[in-house]
């Protein structure tokens, strides 16, 4: 299942109007460097097809950071461990496309300081805003072990209590100690700016928008569309002239950059990176799932005062703001309890979260009697799939939990059937 998961997501985005091309160009390229490598008794087609679709997918995937070196070897390093090539065979194959894949890159997208500090700086982002660590994997397709070591850094550097005086980052590896370096940075940072790392993995995402909001990015920072991605998540729609008047209002000595026609382009360029999408039929843009999951947190602090656990304010968030409120929220064990129970509807990431808070708080009997109450009343594939997912967390065994056909998957929420209690 994973490996179709990891199949399906590379062909995705491989098979992008942006990236087919491209792809199409670097497959022809590997063909021949893959052909000494094919001879009898050397490497199997089937292999050297999955080392194919890995490495294209990261060369594109991380385009803007394919000259530092320290990216060379981590992805040489995955592509020999993942697939057990010999380590010659994944420094030939990966460095002759290396240099090919740069005739993509905008010069004006290329990052300021391309180092192997300023790559690690990115990574780390990743790693920190990625909801759980097999989505993180899976985009990132740079194996795991980079993203161990930087997890391992940070647990050293934050996790004060763990480590002795003895301990200083300096003293780590060369990586470690690199790894350290960035993450400490980015702690000062953070202590500013708390929505630093996800204006960060924003200003990553539209690495290579059009001109002339390249510029317009470089000049003014990312902050003000960020704060316009929240507002488009916030509303659920917005109108192309009432995105130009929050604009307006924003920049009034812009007015010569901020034209309709520039705006509306400036909105396509959001859609072309997957944060806004626009409504059929009307002149109106809804915000995309990547845009819900970069703005929930900082929706989350600047709301969780207004709820008063409302289930009925909570039930009309999308799943990343509604999930981000849950774990906002402080929350007694019997509002948890309640709120798993009644809300409706509950979105798979809401539930997680919920689960995860009534896993802290306990007690676990309480946690397992609401589990099992749960799936009693509703016998949704998807909930048992998450609790499913979550069994080691929860302290439940995963045979514990019922299987149900897998048909029926909603991709969103499900109304649950509320339980009886003195609510109702």
């Amino acid at each position: 299942m994973a490996a179709l998961q990891k199949l399906a997501h590379r062909q995705a985005f491989l098979s992008r109007p942006d990236m087919s091309t491209k792809a199409a160009g670097l497959a022809a390229i590997f063909a021949k460097a893959a052909a000494p490598f094919q001879a009898p008794g050397m490497i199997g087609e089937g292999i050297l097809e999955g080392v194919e679709c890995d490495l294209i997918y990261a060369l594109l995937r991380h385009s803007l950071w394919t000259a530092t070196p320290l990216f060379a070897s981590v992805l040489i390093d995955h592509l020999a461990t993942s697939y057990q090539l010999p380590r010659p065979v994944a420094e030939s194959l990966a460095r002759t496309l290396l240099p090919c894949v740069r005739q993509y890159i905008p010069e004006q997208s290329l990052p300021g300081e391309a180092s192997d500090q300023a790559f690690l700086r990115y990574i780390c982002i990743a790693t920190a805003t990625t909801c759980d660590e097999s989505t993180l994997r899976l985009d990132l397709g740079l194996g795991c072990h980079l993203i161990a070591r930087i997890k391992q850094a940070l647990q050293q550097i934050f996790a004060e209590d763990e480590v002795d005086d003895g301990q200083d980052p300096r003293f780590l590896p060369e990586l470690d100690a690199l790894i350290a370096a960035v993450v400490y940075q980015l702690s000062q940072q953070l202590r500013c700016a708390p929505a630093l790392l996800q204006q960060e993995r924003l200003r990553y995402i539209l690495a290579t928008v059009s001109e002339p909001w390249m510029t317009f990015i470089r000049t003014h920072g990312i902050h003000w569309l960020f704060d316009l991605l929240l507002r488009v998540a916030s509303h659920k729609t917005m109108s192309t002239r009432q995105i130009a008047t929050q604009l307006r209002m924003a920049f009034p000595d812009e007015k010569g950059v901020l034209l309709d026609t520039s705006v509306t382009a400036l909105c396509h360029e959001l859609a072309r990176h997957h944060l806004i999408n626009l409504e059929r039929g009307l002149n109106t843009w809804r915000a995309l799932p990547l845009a819900e999951e970069l703005t929930a947190e900082a929706f989350a602090t600047q709301e969780t005062a207004s709820f008063a656990i409302d289930l009925a304010e909570l039930s009309g968030l999308n799943a990343s703001f509604q999930a981000s409120v849950i774990r906002s929220l402080a929350l007694s064990t019997a509002e948890v309890e309640d709120l798993i129970l009644n809300l409706r509807p509950l979105t798979p990431l809401g539930l997680r979260a919920a689960l995860g808070q009534l896993a802290e708080l306990g007690p676990q009997a309480t946690l397992h009697q609401t589990i099992k109450t749960l799936l009693a009343k509703e016998p949704s594939v998807w909930l048992r799939r998450v609790v499913s997912d979550m069994a080691s967390l929860l302290g439940i065994a995963h045979d514990a939990v019922p299987v149900a056909r897998s048909d029926s998957w909603p991709n969103d929420s499900i109304h649950l059937k509320p339980v009886s209690s003195d609510l109702d």
